[in-house]
């Protein structure tokens, strides 16, 4: 009988422990909820004195200084937005361009000679530009790729992908339906 009273007695204190925990989790998350609130408010008295401060409003000088702190940070977004705008511009007139098999510079589409060395510049043949496609995990690799990048399959042994008559997707050989839309395959 006492081996009973002894489970018993471990059992009620588990279950005050796993009561209090409880509790204790309870109040953590009544702690969390009031801390978001309070970021919140900050958040909202914040943007009230930034919007007072950007109107021409001046305050304390501890205030101004964060104030003119945060309009450096803006500025430094404008100008790293210009970058991006710059980068992508760039990489648009690079996809658009030639580039010389002997030196690796850009020219126009329709130059027939490299601007920089004068080697006769030729468009990429299409199948320069052709993909291979995996037969065991369907991912698109570069037409010279020897292994799969995803699953180091050879490529040169797969078999062909079919396409889906439904949607145009690429369907692995023993698949039975479209990965993309489902359709039975033939």
């Amino acid at each position: 009988m006492a081996f009973f009273n002894k489970i018993g007695e471990f059992a009620k204190s588990v279950g005050d422990k796993t009561g209090g925990m409880i509790e204790v989790t309870k109040l953590k998350g009544k702690i969390k909820d009031e801390n978001d609130a309070i970021l919140d408010l900050e958040q909202k008295i914040g943007a009230l004195l930034w919007t007072r401060y950007y109107e021409g409003e001046r305050f304390e000088d501890d205030i101004n200084e964060l104030l003119g702190q945060i309009k450096e940070g803006f500025d430094r977004i404008a100008g790293y937005q210009e970058e991006i705008e710059a980068i992508n511009k760039a990489d648009r007139t690079q996809a658009s361009s030639l580039i010389c098999t002997n030196c690796g510079s850009a020219n126009e589409p329709d130059t027939r000679f490299c601007s920089s060395c004068g080697t006769k510049l030729t468009e990429p043949t299409p199948a320069a530009q052709a993909e291979k496609i995996c037969s065991s995990c369907g991912v698109s690799n570069a037409a010279d790729t020897k292994f799969c990048v995803e699953c180091g399959k050879n490529l040169d042994s797969s078999p062909e992908p079919r396409i889906c008559t439904a949607c145009g997707a690429a369907v692995l050989p023993d698949t039975k339906f479209c990965g993309s839309c489902g359709q039975k395959t033939e």
